[in-house]
């Protein structure tokens, strides 16, 4: 079950990064943002994207550990 739960993480992570580098694209460059909140900063694009690397990382981890647990007890 865990397995699953980090695997579903990272598919939902995958997708809000998606969207956030959509929204990244979209804004004008060049102009000025008058309403601050809507402005997305490299540094946002890049933390979502190192948090998504931590995850996948743990995902490929416990598959390696648990692969060599099942192949050491045959």
């Amino acid at each position: 079950m865990g397995l699953i739960g980090i695997l579903l993480t990272i598919l939902g992570g995958g997708a809000t990064l998606g969207v956030l580098f959509a929204k990244a694209i979209a804004q004008p460059q060049g102009m000025a943002i008058y309403d601050p909140t809507r402005m997305i900063r490299s540094i946002d694009i890049m933390v979502a994207m190192v948090n998504m690397s931590v995850i996948a990382a743990h995902f490929a981890g416990t598959v390696a550990s648990l692969s060599v647990f099942e192949w050491l007890h045959r």
